[in-house]
């Protein structure tokens, strides 16, 4: 495992290389050399640069591809994503939580809410006219390593687990559809939500223990700045959170994945039916459940077009040693993730859509709130059709 690597200085300090953060951003080897006072040897150094030299993607390219991604692409997507997700939480809270799908997207809207705020923030410390500031008394990636990197990563697993249960709903609305509702009630899918919270910010909380902000010398820029601060055991702590955290996601991509397939080839063989079948006329309650599944479908896909490839990565960070922040691929490493980024920041934001287009109560709550400015913008009709919808 080529997560977090780390280098014994002394017996009250470590110098650590992390790519935890990297899951959130650009992460600068020699802002590792600036932890602490004592220097790598010139060999270490040397190897390093070696490294970077054989990599794909020249130091050049990788500094301006970040900025233009992390601060202005990626930042712009997650600022309208916090709009529409506090749209979300607004009219899920109006639509009550007599069902269960209606709790579970509001607390999804939530998680995305806060992974989306986290990258706002990232965007802001990545930006070069912030970092460059010689009065900012502080070190601006460890700031957004401890601010922004970890709550990043803790609501975004916190959605995606949110979009694995959701999913697994709909299969068993489907494979028991007389026994789903006495199983999965409102009451309970309340405590299921809590506890996915409380169970990734239990996963995050260590971290906060063994790693804090501090003053610390930095001699490339020969001065003392509050910076990350470890403690004797953070380097393992953090190792920890961090395997847990790739479990996480790992699991929520292949369960969206087996439940996604599951509603397809049902939601098939029901149609299937339904054409054989004459005479026959849908309850109103089954068509209900039926547009259901196939926004939840909407939800999986699109879930899953964003988080695969950060899955796969994640594999590939395990099975290829030189694919790491020290490794000889160490720039095409960081690319990457500030990609991948991007795509969980799409995920978060383009949820509004789905729902207005195939929930006419969501429809129908969006419109009484924003009715007067959707006529004024000429999108009145394309609403009043998912209502009919």
């Amino acid at each position: 495992m080529h997560a977090i690597d780390s280098y014994p200085i002394d017996n009250n300090h470590t110098i650590v290389i992390n790519v935890s953060d990297l899951l959130n951003g650009l992460h600068n080897v020699n802002q590792d050399s600036e932890r602490n006072t004592p220097s790598w040897s010139s060999d270490t150094q040397l190897q390093l640069t070696n490294q970077k030299q054989r990599g794909l993607v020249s130091d050049e390219e990788l500094t301006i591809f970040v900025i233009l991604n992390n601060v202005f692409l990626s930042g712009a997507i997650s600022t309208v994503g916090c709009i529409f997700n506090v749209i979300n939480i607004i009219v899920f809270y109006r639509l009550g939580f007599k069902e269960t799908v209606n709790i579970s997207l509001l607390s999804l809207a939530v998680a995305d809410f806060g992974a989306l705020l986290t990258l706002v923030w990232k965007a802001v410390c990545f930006n070069p006219y912030f970092h460059n500031w010689e009065k900012i008394p502080f070190d601006y990636q460890g700031i957004q390593y401890f601010t922004a990197g970890w709550p990043h990563v803790c609501f975004a697993r916190i959605s995606s687990l949110i979009t694995a249960f959701v999913t697994f709903e709909r299969c068993l609305c489907i494979a028991m559809p007389l026994k789903v509702r006495r199983i999965i009630t409102p009451k309970r899918t309340a405590i299921i939500m809590i506890s996915i919270f409380l169970l990734i910010m239990g996963s995050i909380a260590p971290v906060y223990f063994v790693i804090s902000l501090g003053p610390k010398f930095f001699q490339k820029r020969n001065r003392t700045l509050i910076g990350l601060i470890y403690s004797q055991y953070g380097s393992f702590v953090e190792y920890i959170s961090l395997c847990f955290n790739i479990f996480v996601q790992i699991f929520s991509v292949l369960a969206v994945i087996i439940c996604t397939i599951i509603l397809v080839v049902e939601l098939r063989q029901k149609s299937a039916w339904r054409t054989k079948s004459t005479g026959t006329k849908d309850s109103s309650s089954n068509v209900r459940d039926v547009k259901v599944v196939k926004m939840v479908l909407f939800i999986s896909i699109i879930f899953i077009i964003c988080f695969l490839p950060s899955a796969v990565n994640l594999i590939a960070m395990v099975t290829v040693s030189e694919y790491s922040i020290r490794g000889r691929f160490s720039n095409l490493f960081v690319l990457t993730w500030a990609v991948f980024n991007t795509f969980e920041s799409t995920n978060s934001t383009v949820n509004i859509f789905v729902y207005i287009k195939m929930s006419s109560k969501y429809a129908a709550v969006f419109h009484n709130m924003f009715g007067s400015w959707m006529k004024f913008c000429g999108c009145h009709s394309e609403v009043e059709e998912s209502k009919e919808n």
